[in-house]
């Protein structure tokens, strides 16, 4: 089964510590850089989402939302590449929130790799997780 990525950017929908205010205008204090993936994340296509996400790191983000919502297995290898992103990024004070449904959730959860991986049912969720954290 093929695996889809793609990248987006987006300002902080609510203004954060920091924001600024400029000719009366609210300008975001950092983008979130969004990176939709969809189909299955398996042993033929882990390689890629691995590129995916190391693509991600190359862009230097100041946040990211996972958007797994449209991914139906995630795979063991699947799961080491995304607790290694995840723990990544963290070493490089990114926040990093992932959208997503039961078939990723799930082994997060069996794994015990939720206290390290911010798991949220919706865009939303993550979203506004992510504009709360304070950045270093």
């Amino acid at each position: 089964m093929s695996l889809d990525s793609h990248i987006t950017f987006h300002d902080s929908p609510a203004p954060a510590a920091g924001a600024r205010a400029a000719a009366g205008n609210l300008i975001a204090a950092r983008t979130i850089c969004v990176q939709r993936i969809s189909g299955e994340i398996d042993l033929q296509s882990v390689a890629d989402f691995a590129v995916a996400l190391d693509r991600l790191t190359g862009r230097r983000p100041e946040c990211v939302l996972l958007d797994l919502l449209q991914v139906r297995f995630l795979s063991t290898s699947g799961l080491a590449v995304l607790g290694q992103f995840c723990d990544d990024a963290a070493g490089r004070h990114i926040p990093v929130a992932v959208a997503c449904g039961r078939a990723v959730a799930r082994p997060v959860e069996a794994c015990r790799l939720d206290d390290a991986i911010d798991l949220h049912d919706s865009l939303a969720a993550a979203g506004r997780s992510l504009t709360s954290v304070e950045f270093r």
